[in-house]
């Protein structure tokens, strides 16, 4: 979504989405469904008429969870690449072993800052663990 607003010259926005069609009217930390990324020139996180659908991502990853946090249901980016609707904001996913008992060593995620930067998470306490950027605390699976 951030490299399309530049590229395309217009706010762009990344919905959480049930139906692939329509965005999420409901803030959520759970993204496991699916998402739309959308030319959003007024940045309302709506698909309104006249407004291109990019692209649709489908879950189909048996098991996969994304969450974000906190939780939203859409991210705009400016053309310039900043986050017009918010803070910064940490997208984990974890495979499906996390699910069958295991830790969250399967916790990876992406640090989204209010800039438009986006990191990989990484160990910053060497714990074996990966450390939300904005925080510091242990990302979790479960």
């Amino acid at each position: 979504a951030r490299s399309e607003a530049a590229s395309r010259n217009v706010p762009t926005s990344i919905c959480l989405t049930a139906n692939y069609s329509t965005c999420a009217t409901v803030a959520s930390t759970n993204w496991s469904a699916g998402w739309i990324v959308f030319s959003d020139p007024n940045g309302d996180g709506v698909i309104d008429a006249g407004e291109e659908i990019i692209d649709v991502f489908e879950n189909t990853h048996n098991g996969y969870t994304i969450k974000m946090n906190p939780s939203a249901f859409f991210v705009t980016f400016s053309t310039q690449g900043f986050v017009l609707n918010g803070g910064e904001s940490t997208v984990t996913v974890c495979d499906p072993d996390a699910t069958s008992g295991a830790t969250s060593s399967f916790a990876k995620g992406l640090y989204v800052a209010a800039s438009g930067l986006i990191v990989k998470t990484g160990d910053q306490d060497n714990n074996g663990l990966h450390n939300d950027p904005s925080g510091g605390a242990d990302l979790t699976c479960l």
